[in-house]
């Protein structure tokens, strides 16, 4: 779960980075695809989860496993697809400057606060999101045999 937390604050983190990658006048353009394309994938996304299943099932896997394994073979392509792009771009006049970018925007205050924010806003999500359900499985509400219809 931790890697999924993991991939999903990169997934949110993506749209800066595009930004970043663009000049000023298609910095919006960027942040526009990277929104639209999370969203085609919240749209297309669980409809792989029923396949997924029955494919994992097929090669002897826990059926409950195969959207993680999916996810896992969807996160390394877009690794090795990241890792292509950036060393191509990482060739180019400007890689020396860009290198120690990191490291010279985290010396200053703002964005270590901003990066601050980001992750305490992540954690308390994703506490709120794995503690309601269990709480409501305790007091016996939300599954479909206790709701009364």
């Amino acid at each position: 779960m931790a890697l999924l937390g993991v991939g999903n604050g990169g997934a949110q983190l993506s749209r800066y980075a595009a930004a970043e990658l663009y000049p000023a006048a298609r910095k919006s353009f960027a942040v526009s695809v990277v929104v639209w394309a999370g969203t085609v994938g919240a749209l297309a996304g669980p409809t792989l989860i029923a396949p997924a299943t029955r494919a994992a099932s097929a090669v002897h896997v826990t059926g409950l496993a195969g959207p993680f394994l999916l996810m896992a073979a969807v996160v390394l392509v877009a690794l090795l697809v990241s890792a292509a792009v950036h060393g191509r771009r990482a060739a180019g006049p400007e890689a020396p400057r860009r290198q120690g970018a990191l490291v010279r925007g985290l010396a200053r205050r703002s964005p270590v606060v901003a990066l601050l924010a980001m992750v305490a806003a992540q954690v308390d999500m994703t506490a709120v999101m794995t503690m309601t359900p269990l709480h409501m499985q305790h007091e016996h509400q939300g599954s479909p045999r206790s709701a009364a219809c």
